[in-house]
């Protein structure tokens, strides 16, 4: 008999549904995980992003990153991002990074959009090289939030010194 544990919501869990009817599983207790501390922030000002998309969600992610890195020498002092929202029932995802002087995106033939400055909601997740699935979990989290912007992207922001992203969304209300 195989033996597991089901985390926060076991009739929810997929694992947890699609075994529940073998007589094989037993549960043999429940794993309360603590929810992401979401916070608010102001992004002062704009930032104009430049990038690579990815080929597709979530399988292109890592690639378009690459190639972000390989088009843009590594700096400790430069913004790195991960843009996403749904566009036409599919997610777009857009490896980036600030322009760091007027018409960069133009020498590497890139397409630029904005950050715009403002109100958004946060959550910082530690660690996530060690399990990227987190970065998902607290997304999953914000868009719970009550005060979304519709027009709003996901947006991960890498920190160059720690292994910390800071994963957040623009609110509604400015």
């Amino acid at each position: 008999m195989q033996v597991f544990f089901a985390a926060n919501a076991p009739q929810k869990c997929r694992f947890v549904t699609s075994f529940l009817s073998l007589n094989s599983f037993k549960i043999v207790g429940i794993i309360k995980l603590k929810p992401y501390k979401m916070e608010e922030f102001i992004l002062e000002s704009n930032i104009k992003l430049f990038y690579i998309q990815a080929i597709s969600f979530p399988e292109g992610v890592l690639e378009a990153h690459q190639k972000l890195h390989n088009m843009v020498p590594f700096s400790r002092d430069r913004k790195y991002f991960g843009i996403s929202r749904p566009e036409n029932g599919i997610i777009v995802y857009k490896a980036a990074t600030e322009e760091t002087f007027a018409n960069e995106a133009e020498k590497y033939n890139c397409q630029t959009l904005l950050l715009k400055k403002g109100k958004y909601i946060s959550i910082i997740v530690e660690h996530f090289r060690e399990n990227p699935q987190k970065i998902k979990d607290a997304f999953d989290q914000l868009i719970k939030h009550y005060d979304l912007a519709p027009e709003g992207y996901c947006v991960e922001w890498y920190n160059n010194v720690e292994d910390t992203v800071n994963c957040f969304i623009r609110l509604r209300k400015q």
